[in-house]
C-alpha cells in the first residue's frame, strides 16, 4: 500500500507536529458552534434521556447501565455519556450539544491518524479529514443529540483498527488487549460494531498491510467468544425490537435498492437531504447519476492503490448494509442520515486512492486544491443553512413535514411539538393526518388522546387511549391516562380497573400507584390513597407528584410536620412545580408562620403572576399579595 504523492503545501506551515489536529479542531468548532444554542428535538430525545433526566443526574446509577436496557436498547457506552451532560447541565441542552460537537471533532482528528496508518500521506489524510468534518451528511449526527451513537462507534472502530495495526507491527499483546477492549466498547455502543472483525480481516486480505499481517487462529476464537458473550447479554436484556414486516419482501427489496442508491449518492454529494429520509420522498435518479459519474471518473483517472480502494469500498458497503436492510424491513422505513457517518469514512478511503496521473502536471496541484476549497466552501455554507433545522422541536418537526410529506411520522412529530407548546387543536389536525397515513401506530393515538384530554374532550380521549391499547395491549401509559380520564368523568371503578391492570403487569409502576392514589383521594379514601402514594415514592423517590400528593393528604389529616417534609421534597425535585409551594404555604399559614408563607406566595406569583390565591385560600383567609 503506497501513496507517494507529495504535499503541495509545506509541512512546516500546515502539517507539522500538532498543527493538523489544531486546524481540524478550529475548523470543526467554527462550523458547528451555532449548535451549542440549540434545544432538544421531538425525535427520540424523550425516551432516550429526557424522561430519565433525574436518573442520569445520579452517577450512582451508572453500573446499572450494564445490566439493563433503556428504551429498547442495550447500549451502555452511549448512555454513559448522558451522565455528565445531565449532571453539569441540570436539564439544559447545552452540554448535550457540546459533547456531540467535541465527539465529531475528535472523530475527525482520529481519522487523520487512522488514514496515515493505511500509509496515506499526511497531506491526503488531512484533506480527507477536512472533507469528513465538513461533509453535510454529518449534520444530523452532530446537531441531533441521539446521533452521537455513530460518532462514538466511529471513534471506537478506528481505535480498534489502530491498536490492531500496532499489535501486528510490534506483536505486543498490550495493543491486542487494547484492541479487544475498544471492540467490546464498540459493541456496547451500537450493534453495527459486530462487523469490525470482518473489516480487520478484509483489511489484511485487501491491502497486505505488512509482512507480519497474519491473523492467528486464536484471535478468531477470542473475537468469537467476545461477540458471543455480548450477543447473549444483548438478547437477554432487550425485550423491544423494531417493528419489522417480512410479508412484502419484493417491496422491501425495492426500498433496499432505492435506499442503497440514494445513500451512496449522498456520500458523493449530499442533495435532497432530509431529517426523516424515506424511499417514497427521496428521488433516486439524481443519485443514480451521481454514482454513475463517480464510477466513470474512477475508471478514467484510474487508481493509485487498487487494494486500498477495494478496502474502502468494503468498509463503506459493510457499514451501509446492516442499517439499510433493517430500515427496509422496518415498517417505519426511515433511512437516517446519521447512519452514513461510518460509511463516509470508507468512501473517503476510496477517494484517497484515486490517481491524479492523468491530470496535466501544471494542474496536478492547482486543480485538486481549487476543487477542495470550492467543495469545502459549499459544504460549509450548507452546514450553516441546514443545521438550523435542528434548533428546536417545532422547527425540527416542520422540516420533517416539508422534506418528507408522505411520511406519517413527520405529522406525528409535528403534532407532538405543537402539543408541547399548548397548541392542541393544531396538534390534533396533524395527528389526524398521521393516523390516516398509518393507522397502526399506537403512540399517535395516545398523543392525540392526550390532546383531547387537555381540551376537555373526554370521550374522544377515551376512544384514542382504547385504540392505543388495542394495538399494544401493554401500553401502560395509555392505561394510566385512560384511568385518569375515567376518574375525571366520575367513573371510579373503570379508573381503578385500569390502574390495577398496570400494577398487575408492572408491580413497580410508580405512576399507576400515584394515579390510583388520586382516584382514592377523589372519593375520600385517604388511608388507601396514602398507601398508594407511599408505594409510588417507594418505587421512584424522584416522583415529585407523589410527594406533593402525599403531602396534601398529611395536610388534610393535620399531620403538618409530615406534610411539610413531603412538600419540601417535592420542591427540591422540581422548583417550577407550584402545587407543593401552595401546600407548604397553607402549612405555614396553619402554623402562624406568615413570613415563610409569604415567601412561598411571592415565589408563586413570580412564576405565575396571573394566579389568583382566592382559589387556594379563599377570600376570607387570604395571605396578602
Amino acid at each position: 500500500m503506497s501513496n507517494s504523492s507529495n504535499s503541495p503545501i509545506s509541512d512546516n506551515i500546515f502539517l507539522s507536529s500538532f498543527k493538523p489536529p489544531l486546524w481540524l479542531f478550529l475548523f470543526g468548532f467554527t462550523l458547528y458552534l451555532q449548535t451549542l444554542n440549540y434545544g432538544f428535538s421531538p425525535l427520540d430525545d424523550n425516551y432516550l434521556y429526557l424522561d430519565k433526566l433525574r436518573w442520569f443526574m445520579n452517577i450512582g446509577n451508572l453500573p446499572e447501565l450494564f445490566v439493563t436496557s433503556i428504551a429498547g436498547f442495550y447500549r451502555p457506552v452511549l448512555f454513559m455519556t448522558f451522565f455528565p451532560d445531565a449532571i453539569f447541565g441540570s436539564g439544559s441542552a447545552l452540554p448535550f450539544h457540546l459533547t456531540n460537537l467535541c465527539l465529531h471533532v475528535a472523530s475527525s482528528i482520529l481519522l487523520y491518524y487512522f488514514l496515515q496508518q493505511l500509509n496515506i500521506t499526511k497531506f491526503v489524510a488531512f484533506c480527507m479529514s477536512l472533507l469528513f468534518i465538513a461533509h453535510p451528511i454529518n449534520i444530523q449526527t452532530v446537531a441531533w443529540i441521539p446521533g452521537r451513537n455513530d460518532m462514538l462507534l466511529a471513534i471506537l472502530t478506528m481505535s480498534a483498527f489502530i491498536f490492531f495495526f500496532k499489535y501486528l507491527k510490534t506483536q505486543n499483546y498490550i495493543f491486542f488487549i487494547a484492541h479487544l477492549l475498544t471492540y467490546l466498547f464498540a459493541l456496547l455502543t451500537k450493534e453495527n460494531a459486530i462487523v469490525i472483525p470482518f473489516l480487520v480481516i478484509g483489511l489484511i486480505n485487501f491491502t497486505k498491510l505488512s509482512s507480519q499481517a497474519k491473523i492467528q487462529k486464536s484471535i478468531y476464537v477470542i473475537w468469537g467468544v467476545l461477540t458471543g458473550v455480548w450477543f447473549f447479554f444483548q438478547r437477554s436484556l432487550v425485550n423491544e425490537y423494531a417493528v419489522t414486516d417480512f410479508s412484502h419482501l419484493p417491496t422491501s427489496f425495492y426500498h433496499f435498492i432505492s435506499a442503497w442508491i440514494f445513500n451512496s449518492g449522498k456520500l458523493i454529494f449530499p442533495v435532497y437531504q432530509a431529517i426523516l429520509p424515506t424511499s417514497s420522498d427521496t428521488p433516486v435518479l439524481p443519485f443514480l447519476i451521481m454514482v454513475i459519474v463517480f464510477i466513470m471518473v474512477v475508471l478514467y483517472l484510474g487508481l493509485s492503490n487498487k487494494r486500498l480502494f477495494y478496502f474502502g469500498l468494503f468498509w463503506c458497503g459493510t457499514f451501509l448494509l446492516i442499517p439499510t436492510i433493517w430500515s427496509s424491513i422496518d415498517k417505519i422505513g426511515e433511512y437516517y442520515e446519521h447512519r452514513l457517518y461510518l460509511p463516509l469514512i470508507g468512501f473517503l478511503i476510496m477517494v484517497s486512492s484515486i490517481s491524479l496521473q492523468k491530470i496535466p502536471v501544471k494542474l496536478r496541484t492547482l486543480l485538486p486544491l481549487s476543487l477542495l476549497f470550492i467543495v469545502l466552501f459549499a459544504f460549509s455554507y450548507k452546514i450553516d443553512r441546514r443545521s438550523h433545522l435542528y434548533v428546536d422541536k417545532l422547527t425540527f418537526a416542520e422540516a420533517c413535514v416539508k422534506e418528507s410529506p408522505n411520511h406519517a411520522r413527520s405529522y406525528k412529530l409535528l403534532g407532538t411539538a405543537l402539543s408541547e407548546l399548548g397548541r392542541h387543536s393544531e396538534a390534533i389536525q396533524n395527528f389526524d393526518i398521521s393516523i390516516e397515513m398509518y393507522p397502526k401506530d399506537e403512540d399517535t393515538y395516545y398523543n392525540r388522546g392526550s390532546s383531547y384530554f387537555i381540551l376537555g374532550n373526554f370521550s374522544e380521549a377515551i376512544q384514542d387511549y382504547s385504540r392505543a391499547i388495542q394495538i399494544k395491549p401493554v401500553h401502560f401509559a395509555a392505561y394510566n391516562n385512560r384511568g385518569i380520564v375515567y376518574g375525571n368523568m366520575g367513573e371510579i371503578e373503570k379508573a381503578e380497573s385500569d390502574f390495577n391492570f398496570v400494577i398487575s403487569q408492572d408491580p413497580t409502576n410508580d405512576k399507576a400507584y400515584n394515579n390510583k392514589g388520586l382516584n382514592y383521594y377523589r372519593i375520600g379514601k385517604l388511608p388507601e390513597a396514602l398507601d398508594c402514594f407511599s408505594n409510588a415514592i417507594k418505587f421512584n423517590d424522584n416522583l415529585e407528584y407523589a410527594f406533593n400528593n402525599r403531602g396534601q393528604i398529611y395536610l388534610d389529616l393535620d399531620q403538618l410536620e409530615l406534610a411539610i417534609n413531603d412538600f419540601n421534597q417535592a420542591i427540591q425535585l422540581n422548583f417550577s412545580y407550584l402545587s407543593p409551594f401552595i401546600g407548604r404555604a397553607k402549612v405555614y399559614k396553619k402554623l402562624k408562620l406568615d413570613d415563610l408563607a409569604q415567601k412561598d406566595i411571592d415565589y408563586i406569583k413570580q412564576l405565575q403572576p396571573d394566579l389568583s390565591l382566592d382559589v387556594f385560600f379563599g377570600p376570607d383567609d387570604k395571605i396578602k399579595e
